[in-house]
């Protein structure tokens, strides 16, 4: 956090300090030339319109108020049973990834969770589930396991234990399984 102070110049620091902290999130955006920032703004801009695009034609000939009337008439109790419930599958499939890494290092609940609400939310924007492969990056990064290795995790466990008939895998029997993947990955 930026400590409150009088001194202009140790503020001036103490923003620089966060800004590289922040480094690893926003990538060569926080040290970007003026063409590559208006590169993307232009890149936004077109998204933004493209999605509200794609809102008014999906929306056209809606009735607002027969979609109001539907709305007041929810039950908000079965709505937040509902996110509460995606809420928990997500948690366990982070726990379930994490499992599956922990002979490779040390991964918390926490970062493997975080790593897939980041990737689902990279499926809605962008095509052909590529929010699977941000997911292995930014776990790699938040954990430093390799990229192939958390790639190699992800494919099992969307491959093999996808099509599994058992909820959960005991994270013993993937060593060996994770090994061969990350030889067969770095040659």
């Amino acid at each position: 956090m930026l400590a409150l102070s009088h001194d202009r110049s140790e503020w001036k620091t103490n923003w620089k300090l966060e800004a590289n902290q922040l480094s690893w999130f926003l990538g060569e955006m926080a040290s970007a030339t003026p063409e590559t920032r208006l590169r993307t703004r232009v890149f936004a801009l077109v998204t933004i319109l493209v999605s509200l695009a794609g809102l008014g034609w999906a929306l056209h000939g809606v009735s607002w108020t027969e979609l109001g009337e539907e709305i007041r008439e929810l039950d908000w109790r079965w709505i937040a049973v509902g996110a509460l419930a995606d809420l928990v599958v997500y948690v366990i499939q982070g726990w379930r990834w994490s499992l599956l890494l922990r002979p490779l290092g040390p991964v918390s609940v926490w970062s493997a969770t975080r790593a897939i609400f980041v990737g689902l939310f990279a499926n809605e924007v962008l095509p052909l589930r590529a929010g699977e492969l941000i997911r292995c990056f930014v776990q790699g990064r938040w954990t430093e396991i390799p990229f192939s290795v958390t790639l190699a995790s992800a494919l099992v466990i969307l491959g093999f234990l996808g099509r599994s008939p058992a909820p959960a895998v005991d994270a013993s029997d993937t060593e060996p399984m994770l090994s061969r993947a990350k030889e067969l990955v770095d040659n």
